[in-house]
């Protein structure tokens, strides 16, 4: 065994959950599209509006809005409430698992859906959400970013009525030779798991 190795006690609730989650590899047709992401800018600039006095905002609020607004364009999507959009709130499968729906994403700033999500993602961390604030996306988001967790890639398994979830992973650092020489950039995989029943191929990578 692993130092990092613990035993999870299987709760009702993780059991059920568990057996969706097998249900759902099942019987969706999962797959995958992934792409190396430059997110120097991205942390730099939480790292500002964090120093500026105000809390810096979830790196799942500038995911969320960002899926929204490209959810909109795709046609297969749009019309099936793709402004709103699921945040996972991460933790054990088999402890359950809830994730707060942004609803609207497309028109709100990232700086208010982070207001938003701050209090659901802590609510559904103590499995307290109602389950009205459960419903009504078919897209999730999820982020590693920030956290102390190596950077791979990460998959994740779709439950219906879910189209889609895009995970971006912990950043690495990166250098790449430029016209000015050695140049070191922040990298995170950012990977999309897809219905392939619901999305081909070309309409993933756009997407993402």
């Amino acid at each position: 065994r692993l130092e990092r190795d613990r035993d999870v006690p299987v709760t009702p609730a993780g059991a059920a959950f568990a057996a969706r989650l097998l249900s759902a590899k099942r019987e969706v047709a999962h797959a995958y599209s992934a792409v190396d992401v430059d997110v120097g800018e991205l942390l730099r600039l939480r790292e500002r509006l964090g120093s500026s006095g105000g809390r810096a905002p979830l790196p799942e609020a500038f995911l969320a809005r960002a899926a929204a607004l490209a959810l909109r364009a795709a046609p297969g999507l749009a019309g099936e409430g793709g402004a709103h959009v699921a945040v996972s709130a991460g933790g054990s499968p088999l402890e359950g698992s809830q994730s707060p729906v942004v609803r609207g994403a497309d028109c709100k700033s990232v700086l208010a859906i982070s207001a938003e999500l701050g209090d659901a993602l802590g609510r559904a961390r103590m499995g307290a959400l109602e389950a009205g604030e459960q419903e009504g996306a078919v897209f999730s988001v999820s982020s590693y970013l920030g956290a102390s967790a190596p950077a791979v890639t990460v998959t994740e398994i779709l439950e219906p009525p879910q189209a889609g979830v895009i995970t971006l992973g912990s950043a690495r650092q990166q250098v790449s030779m430029g016209r000015s020489g050695p140049r070191a950039t922040d990298v995170a995989v950012a990977t999309l798991t897809y219905d392939a029943t619901r999305m081909d191929e070309a309409e993933a990578s756009t997407l993402l």
